[in-house]
C-alpha cells in the first residue's frame, strides 16, 4: 500500500492508507498504544474486503505521523484529529469503526461525534475498565514522565526487543520505538484515566449501534471487561491468537469482520 499524508493543521500531519469503497461503506481502522496503520495491512490485501473502503491512520505521535509539541495525546483529542482527516478527505460513505486496544476509547469518541454516519462498531479488545490497562498502567505506575524519558522507555523497549522471538513481537517493538517516550507516556496517562472513569462501557452501550466484540482466544477470561461486554454484545474469539489478533490469525480475524460487515449490505 502507498502511504499518504495530510496536513491537519500547521502542527499535525497524519500518515494513512486509504482505499475508496465500491459499496458506500468504509471501515475505519484504529490502532492501539504504540501501534500503527501497518497493523491493518492484511485488510488491504484481503479479497473478502475488496468491496469496502478502508482507512487506516497513524494516530498523532505514532509511526509516520508527526509528534507535535504540547499535544495532549488524550483519547478525545486523537478522535478530533481523525474527524478532521475524514472531513478533509470528504468521505461521503457510512462508516464501521474497527477499534483495537487503545483505539477503543478513541473510537467511542469518534462515533459520538460522527453520530449517524457510524453504522457499527467492532471492539477488538478495546479498553473498557482499569483492568484492561495492562501495559499502559505498568508504564505510569513504575515511572514518572521524567524517568520514562530518561531510562524507562529505553529499558522497556530493550525488553520488548529481547522478548521478540516472533516476527509479530519484533514488528510491535519497532512501531513502539517510533512512537517514542512522550507519545507512549502521555497516551498511557489518558488511557488509564479514561478506563478508570467507569464511563466507557456505558458510552459504548449508549451509542446504540450494532456492535461485536473480539478477543484473542488465548486471552479468554483475562479481562474483567469481557463479562460486562458479553451482557450486551456478541463475543467472538479468534483461535490461536492473543492481543495481536490481526497478526496472530488474520484469516479468521477478517472472516469475523466480514461476517459483521455483510449485515450492512
Amino acid at each position: 500500500m502507498q502511504s499518504l499524508t495530510m496536513h491537519i493543521d500547521s502542527r499535525i500531519q497524519l500518515s494513512y492508507y486509504h482505499r475508496k469503497s465500491n459499496n458506500g461503506l468504509t471501515l475505519i481502522l484504529i490502532h492501539g498504544l504504540g501501534g500503527s496503520k501497518n497493523d491493518y495491512l492484511d485488510a488491504f490485501s484481503n479479497h473478502l474486503l475488496k468491496e469496502y473502503g478502508l482507512l487506516a491512520v497513524d494516530l498523532v505521535g505514532h509511526n509516520d505521523s508527526t509528534t507535535p509539541i504540547n499535544f495532549t495525546y488524550a483519547m478525545n483529542t486523537q478522535a478530533k484529529v481523525l474527524l478532521k482527516l475524514i472531513e478533509k478527505l470528504e468521505l461521503a460513505d457510512d462508516f464501521i469503526l474497527l477499534c483495537h486496544s487503545m483505539g477503543g476509547p478513541v473510537g467511542v469518541y469518534l462515533a459520538e461525534t460522527l453520530s449517524s454516519k457510524v453504522k457499527g462498531i467492532i471492539y477488538a479488545e478495546g479498553n473498557v475498565d482499569e483492568n484492561d490497562c495492562f501495559f499502559s498502567l505498568s508504564i505510569i505506575e513504575q515511572y514518572t514522565i521524567a524517568e520514562w524519558k530518561g531510562i524507562g522507555f529505553a529499558t522497556v523497549l530493550n525488553s520488548l526487543e529481547e522478548m521478540a522471538d516472533e516476527a509479530i513481537e519484533l514488528f510491535f517493538a519497532k512501531s513502539f520505538a517510533k512512537a517514542g517516550p512522550i507519545t507512549t507516556y502521555k497516551s498511557s496517562l489518558d488511557l488509564v484515566r479514561e478506563s478508570r472513569s467507569g464511563h466507557l462501557f456505558e458510552r459504548l452501550v449508549n451509542l446504540d449501534l450494532p456492535t461485536i466484540v473480539i478477543f484473542g482466544e488465548e486471552n479468554k477470561g483475562k479481562f474483567t471487561s469481557e463479562q460486562k461486554l458479553a451482557k450486551k454484545f456478541p463475543i467472538n474469539y479468534i483461535p490461536n491468537a492473543g492481543h495481536a489478533m490481526m497478526y496472530n490469525n488474520p484469516v479468521i480475524f477478517y472472516e469475523v469482520i466480514l461476517g459483521f460487515l455483510n449485515k450492512f449490505k
